[in-house]
């Protein structure tokens, strides 16, 4: 079965994949960061429901892998949060809050695929769709070497519980190390299939 990346409209399934993804790492920003709901256990970054949009990416419909991106960059951005600081005037941007990759897939070859094409995803669509020049994250080092393989370059690192983190930026025209011309033929559906 194809593989098909969607806009999630229910946050709750969003936030409880999120939670179970990162409630476990208590030195990284997210648990320290994040309005934690253990009643309904899942995490929420406290930006406005209006600014975000979430995606899932669905394996044979599971969710194997997702993103999430903060399109009001005038109030404050989660990089700024972390001790990042942006130049709003010199970009025409948004900002991927998170990416995930559920850990009960992580040893299969379709969620590694699924990150890229997400991040392809990510790459493409927001930059083309929105006209935006670029999109802002935050990456750990061991992740940017994935990231920079997409065409994402660092701009900034500072030091957060101990550990480097980088601020990261594409470009619309920047290009992936691999050459290929990126493409975002996704469909934005409400649930899977």
């Amino acid at each position: 079965m194809r593989s098909k990346l969607i806009q999630s409209h229910r946050l709750d399934d969003f936030q409880r994949y999120i939670y179970e993804n990162f409630i476990n790492e208590p030195n990284s920003f997210i648990p320290k960061n994040y309005i934690i709901d253990e009643r309904k256990k899942t995490l929420y970054h406290g930006i406005s429901h209006y600014s975000e949009l979430p995606f899932l990416f669905y394996k044979n419909n599971e969710v194997v892998a997702g993103y999430s991106i903060n399109l009001n960059c005038y109030e404050p951005l989660q990089c700024e949060r972390m001790g990042f600081h942006v130049n709003r005037k010199q970009y025409n941007f948004c900002e991927a809050l998170l990416f995930f990759l559920r850990k009960t897939n992580a040893r299969h070859l379709g969620a590694s695929r699924a990150v890229g094409r997400a991040v392809e995803h990510l790459n493409n669509c927001f930059t083309d769709l929105f006209g935006l020049e670029s999109i802002l994250a935050t990456c750990s080092p061991s992740t940017y070497e994935y990231y920079s393989l997409f065409g994402w370059s660092k701009i900034d690192s500072i030091i957060l519980y101990g550990k480097p983190h980088y601020l990261i930026k594409f470009t619309h025209s920047n290009q992936n190390k691999f050459g290929m011309t990126l493409n975002s033929k996704f469909l934005r559906l409400n649930q899977p299939n």
